[in-house]
């Protein structure tokens, strides 16, 4: 994810670190910026979301929720319903998907915070080191 984002954005982000934490509600994730929170939502562990893009053609039983990254309206399912979720419109991804979706996002609509004077020098002195090797070609 972070070399992904790097070729879209230019530059790699932090290390993303991983910590539980007891003083959540059970099934809630909370993503942080430099101690600030940026992100918090719950991800259902072996089920699936089936998000809502705008046009389906049926209802789904489940957890009504939001899609974390882009606020669209969707439902927690059980995996005998991914199928029938597909067939009547709905995107249909893991609860590791979802998590991942959400980070990328924030990470994107954040990267503005995360370049700061100590990444921009590293991209300078890369930039040296590419001018250097192509000189001497």
């Amino acid at each position: 994810m972070r070399k992904k984002f790097a070729q879209e954005v230019g530059f790699l982000p932090p290390v993303v670190h991983i910590r539980d934490n007891l003083e959540l509600p059970p099934n809630t994730y909370v993503l942080s910026m430099k101690g600030a929170e940026i992100g918090r939502a719950e991800a259902q562990p072996g089920k699936w979301l089936a998000i809502n893009p705008g046009q389906v053609s049926g209802e789904l039983q489940g957890t009504q929720t939001q899609d974390p990254a882009f606020g669209l309206p969707a439902v927690w399912i059980d995996a005998n319903q991914r199928e029938h979720a597909q067939v009547y419109g709905y995107t249909v991804v893991d609860a590791s998907t979802v998590i991942a979706t959400h980070l990328n996002h924030l990470l994107h609509r954040h990267s503005p915070e995360m370049l700061g004077r100590q990444e921009v020098q590293r991209l300078l002195d890369k930039m040296g080191d590419d001018q250097k090797r192509w000189s001497k070609k």
